[in-house]
């Protein structure tokens, strides 16, 4: 596990394709945690303690969303080589709308924990709860708009020379397509053999 995360980190290999599951995960993850745990302090089953799980992954989707939108930032002049300006517009867009809606999130969460009085920190769980059902929403047009960038405008090939990707030229290269009718051409070889 250790020689995975130190080759992760020492490749030439992008972060952000790393980084952006978790805040997608937490989108899925979040809204019915915070739906429950409203409901729970609200018929007293629990307390505003409780309520600290939901800050807590709260604060974790808008700091992993600002580490995804940053890593996202840093691959963008890699990208522009080849993908289109204004398919990269859209993703960029897309995930700030995801930021913005998780840093509310949070911040309603939080309120939730310090307002004095029960009516105001409940009014604030219920708003967070509320804004976070938009959250897999988002995540699903900032990720299929990130999807688009990699599958459709093959943004994924400015990294190719990367160690780990396949080939100088990458999977979509000269040197990926001779590598791979190589491998072809062995194995018929093989096959060919094995029936002498």
């Amino acid at each position: 596990m250790l020689n995975v995360l130190s080759s992760a980190l020492s490749s030439d290999l992008p972060l952000h394709p790393a980084i952006v599951h978790l805040p997608i995960g937490l989108s899925v993850v979040l809204p019915p945690v915070l739906i429950a745990l409203a409901v729970l302090w609200y018929r007293e089953r629990a307390d505003r303690a409780a309520w600290a799980i939901g800050a807590v992954l709260s604060v974790m989707l808008a700091v992993s969303s600002y580490v995804a939108t940053e890593t996202g930032e840093e691959d963008e002049e890699r990208v522009e080589e080849v993908v289109p300006e204004d398919a990269i517009h859209e993703h960029e867009e897309a995930a700030e709308a995801f930021l913005v809606l998780s840093g509310v999130v949070a911040a309603l969460s939080a309120a939730a924990l310090i307002i004095p009085g029960r009516k105001f920190a409940l009014i604030a769980a219920g708003l967070s709860s509320a804004v976070s059902l938009t959250l897999p929403l988002q995540a699903l047009v900032v990720g299929h708009a990130g999807g688009e960038l990699v599958y459709v405008h093959n943004a994924a090939s400015v990294h190719a020379g990367a160690p780990g990707a396949g080939g100088e030229a990458g999977a979509g290269g000269e040197a990926g397509e001779a590598s791979e009718a190589g491998a072809v051409g062995e194995a018929r070889g093989r096959l060919e053999g094995d029936d002498d």
